[in-house]
């Protein structure tokens, strides 16, 4: 595996001689072929397909589903991970045939709370989104012991298993999505001005980037409604890409009435990063337009965008998944849609 070690080490032995330069990494030259994707006006949004943790079986329904209706398979895959023992792991294997075929992964996080309050329609909930959260520093790997460090700490462990399955290939990682929404026990506090998430994200990022050298971080907060894009943001140094998570019928940003000059796209590019939509989705069960929906919004509105990763449909009454549109091999086939035929890295 190449390790920080590795490579620190090779930097120290011939810095005077140039042998080593920091773009050498396969993750910064991913980074910077996506980089040159913001410039092209064909090829280069590229469609990414979330595949359910609890079911390995939706990879052939939904990524080998779009090659057999459409010939063509996504670019991206994505599994968020789930505490251990609540996900299916053969998702895993499906994500290294992807790999194996040449596709980029994404790999985002959906943990347990550590304090044990969640309601019973998810883990990572909370159970009231207007109360107090704990204090997230108690969760920092300078903390002290308690056990929801400990509970903390063992799905981090967890995901370090297994990104070390992944030790050859970039990983798009996406911790703490929709940081910015009072819903999942990291996100937003509303009764404070602001959690201690940023310290949160960095600590990870620490602690991570000792152990890896082919991660790109990907900072994804919610639609704005109840913190702006940025609220959370770690800085610069602690990210690489950026996007935002919306689920709207027509995929229109968000644009709050009190900056009506800045909706959530513009606040998102003007993070600096490579951005795109990080996950999307109709607001209800199914888009009133089709896939057209993408494309028009590609054209008029997401006209930098480099990625757009689609979500997944969890009930048989959803169609939100890219197969499941019945316009999707004429949107697929659109100028400035990258699938992974298509992708040159």
């Amino acid at each position: 595996m190449l390790t920080r070690r590795t490579v620190l080490r090779a930097a120290a032995l011939a810095p005077s001689l140039g042998l080593f330069h920091p773009a050498d990494l396969p993750r910064d030259r991913l980074l910077n072929w996506l980089r040159s994707l913001q410039t092209r006006s064909t090829d280069r949004l590229l469609i990414g397909q979330e595949i359910s943790a609890w079911s390995a079986a939706t990879y052939g329904e939904f990524v080998d589903g779009l090659e057999r209706k459409t010939g063509k398979r996504p670019a991206m895959v994505g599994v968020s991970l789930l505490e251990p023992g609540d996900y299916d792991t053969r998702t895993i294997d499906k994500l290294l045939d992807h790999k194996g075929r040449g596709g980029l992964v994404t790999i985002s996080t959906h943990w347990t709370h550590p304090w044990g309050d969640y309601p019973s329609e998810g883990k990572y909930y909370v159970r009231n989104s207007e109360a107090p959260k704990p204090d997230l520093r108690q969760l920092l790997s300078t903390a002290p012991d308690s056990s929801p460090k400990r509970a903390y700490w063992a799905q981090v462990a967890d995901l370090v298993a297994v990104l070390n399955r992944f030790s050859d290939t970039v990983v798009l990682l996406r911790p703490f999505h929709e940081m910015n929404g009072p819903w999942f026990w990291w996100g937003h506090d509303v009764t404070v001005p602001r959690t201690a998430l940023i310290d949160l994200w960095r600590d990870l990022h620490q602690y991570l980037s000792t152990r890896f050298t082919n991660l790109l971080w990907l900072y994804s907060p919610a639609t704005s409604w109840n913190a702006a894009i940025r609220h959370y943001y770690p800085g610069a140094a602690y990210v690489d890409l950026a996007g935002f998570d919306l689920y709207d019928d027509e995929l229109r940003p968000y644009q709050p009435g009190h900056r009506p000059d800045a909706d959530d796209w513009t606040e998102t590019r003007n993070l600096s990063h490579p951005a795109g939509l990080a996950e999307f989705g109709p607001a209800g069960d199914a888009y009133p337009r089709g896939a057209q929906t993408l494309i028009d919004r590609s054209l008029d509105t997401y006209t930098t965008a480099i990625f757009a990763h689609s979500w997944y449909s969890w009930t048989d009454t959803q169609s939100r998944s890219l197969v499941q549109q019945p316009d999707i091999t004429a949107a697929l086939n659109q100028p400035q849609i990258l699938t992974l035929e298509g992708v040159t890295w």
